[in-house]
């Protein structure tokens, strides 16, 4: 034991040697301290989340000097019609709307609908839009304007009215609705078109001779008299033939154009019908609202109003079922569009199966809209960008609309975001 004692190389001092003193109470404090506090610092920091930044210059060229994005995002409040995706960089790259076949970039947009609160998507609600939909940024659909409308109603007049050439508001077939009368007005047609509009907009001005001039075309050509559709529509055969034959007589009198209404009891009166009955039930309404109208502004609020003029289809007397018309702001579109969908009118050809097909489908989506639930846009797709600083955006934009800032919602759920080599 002796010979291990003389290997201890850290001997003991006696405490018959050590002096205890307050200068060395107060060194000793502040060493606690210290350590006490390098100790939380040290187990904060571990706790903490840091993120550090850095930019630094990639050396990749040729194939490896991209990369991918693949993306599955769900707008829940805003209809595909008016979703773009733009990806943007710092080096003045701008894809505006990408679609599929242009620039390595793969996107596909699909309808769908979502839940008011938990903005999760309806299942099955779901409706796929056609490839290579343009862009509705790039979008150019043809509409007249207010010159070419008014022109159009000289050439194909509905009645002997011409007070209109000089002020609008003597020449009004569509019925104004309010917040207090929509859906009484609304549940005693079959079907009907609604314009909601602002008074300030431009399209909106632009569009209303256009809808006046179809309104009263749909008005007298939906109305039902009670006589038999299978004998023929007003002496032609049908609807169709009837339509051609006036719009046929007024190109080739454009100095004397005869309105409808003559032109139908003209017919008639040689068929031994006579006139056009003054009195039928209407079966299609194509009226209006004023969103601006401080009685109006729940009603359009509720609808999910976001931009003017939108204009709103509703089947069967239903308020709170609803589909956004999207085709031509031309009166001979609206009237074509009625004629295609109001049931139980008489046709020149019957659908093929395939247009019922896609009628059926486009009911069965409609169905799920009403006040608890909204229109989407799932849009799913893979593109192809330059590893500089960019971004990718999906936002909502058109070109033949005003929007409400204030009512535009572009909340959105990410199912899938990631960066690939390529």
């Amino acid at each position: 034991m002796d010979s291990l004692k003389k290997l201890h190389f850290y001997r003991k001092t006696p405490v018959d040697l050590t002096e205890a003193t307050s200068s060395g109470g107060v060194i000793s404090i502040v060493a606690l301290l210290i350590m006490v506090y390098l100790f939380l610092s040290q187990l904060i920091m571990f706790w903490q989340v840091q993120t550090v930044t850095d930019i630094v210059m990639d050396n990749s060229s040729g194939s490896q000097a991209t990369m991918g994005i693949d993306f599955d995002v769900t707008l829940a409040r805003l209809p595909c019609q008016y979703a773009s995706v733009d990806v943007l960089d710092i080096l003045g790259t701008a894809r505006i709307n990408v679609t599929e076949g242009r620039h390595n970039f793969h996107v596909t947009k699909t309808r769908v609908v979502t839940e008011e609160l938990s903005m999760k998507r309806v299942p099955g609600a779901k409706l796929a839009t056609p490839d290579l939909v343009q862009s509705p940024r790039d979008e150019k659909r043809d509409h007249h304007t207010r010159h070419d409308a008014i022109k159009a109603l000289k050439k194909f007049p509905v009645s002997e009215h011409r007070d209109w050439e000089e002020d609008w508001d003597k020449e009004i077939y569509s019925f104004e609705l309010t917040g207090d009368n929509f859906e009484d007005k609304l549940s005693k047609y079959d079907f009907a078109m609604v314009d909601f509009f602002a008074p300030w907009c431009h399209w909106c001005t632009e569009l209303k001779p256009v809808w006046e001039h179809a309104t009263g075309l749909v008005e007298k050509t939906t109305m039902d008299y009670g006589e038999d559709p299978t004998e023929g529509w007003h002496g032609f055969q049908n609807r169709k033939e009837g339509m051609f034959a006036w719009e046929d007589y007024n190109g080739k009198h454009e100095h004397a154009p005869m309105t409808l209404v003559d032109f139908l009891n003209q017919k008639r009166d040689s068929l031994g019908l006579g006139d056009v009955p003054l009195h039928g039930r209407k079966r299609v309404i194509m009226a209006k609202v004023d969103c601006t109208r401080t009685e109006n502004r729940d009603l359009c609020r509720q609808h999910r109003i976001m931009g003017y003029p939108t204009v709103r289809v509703y089947r069967n007397g239903a308020a709170h079922s609803m589909e956004e018309y999207q085709g031509e702001r031309k009166a001979e579109a609206f009237l074509g569009f009625v004629h295609d969908n109001v049931p139980d009118i008489p046709m020149s050809e019957d659908d093929s199966s395939n247009t019922a097909l896609l009628r059926e489908r486009e009911a069965e989506f409609h169905a799920n809209l009403d006040t608890e639930t909204h229109e989407g846009c799932n849009i799913v797709g893979s593109v192809e960008v330059k590893k500089v600083p960019g971004k990718l955006m999906f936002a909502a934009h058109s070109n033949y609309l005003d929007f409400d800032l204030k009512s535009v919602n572009t909340s959105h759920t990410i199912q899938h975001l990631s960066l690939i080599h390529i």
